[in-house]
């Protein structure tokens, strides 16, 4: 039997956009004038 190994992943930001859904979105950024922001948590600043 295989052994299986465990990945947790933690969020290190949010991205704010007015899309709800990845099909709402353009396929290019440019073709749109619509704004999103990202948000890196408080914690992970230092890190960039």
């Amino acid at each position: 039997m295989k052994k299986r190994h465990v990945v947790e992943l933690e969020p290190v930001g949010i991205i704010h956009s007015p899309y709800k859904n990845a099909g709402e979105a353009p396929f290019q950024g440019h073709d749109s004038e619509d704004i999103s922001q990202i948000e890196v948590f408080k914690e992970f600043e230092e890190g960039l």
